[in-house]
């Protein structure tokens, strides 16, 4: 079995993160999510068309971004910074570690919005 039991609320939280929250942390521009004439994080609705994304944010501010996304990526699929890849990443294991009840909560939450449980018997092809 791919996902035993103990980890399926890994892959839950793994797919939304890396599929809903991350990209929208990395590109808040092609989200609509800013305002390119407002304080950076100004919601703006509707989405701006293609032409107004053209340096919205900033490539310091995209790398923040993205940095900010691999933490929270890492901390919901549970997993800490290794040492020989990225290790100027890892001090920021204690942060996921101290955030895996926020986590926890997060996915209850997520799992009784949805009405699922996760088991290996909705994933047939992954078994």
């Amino acid at each position: 079995m791919r996902f035993p039991e103990a980890q399926q609320d890994t892959a839950l939280a793994g797919f939304f993160f890396l599929r809903y929250i991350c990209p929208a942390i990395i590109a808040p521009d092609g989200y609509g999510l800013l305002d390119p004439g407002g304080a950076f994080g100004t919601l703006c609705y509707p989405p701006l068309a293609d032409s107004d994304l053209i340096d919205v944010v900033s490539p310091t501010i995209r790398r923040n971004l993205l940095l900010i996304s691999k933490v929270l990526q890492n901390i919901a699929n549970n997993s800490a910074f290794s040492g020989n890849k990225e290790t100027f990443m890892s001090p920021l294991n204690k942060v996921v570690v101290a955030h895996q009840p926020a986590r926890q909560a997060l996915l209850s939450a997520l799992g009784k919005f949805l009405h699922f449980t996760p088991s290996a018997r909705d994933f047939p092809l992954l078994s």
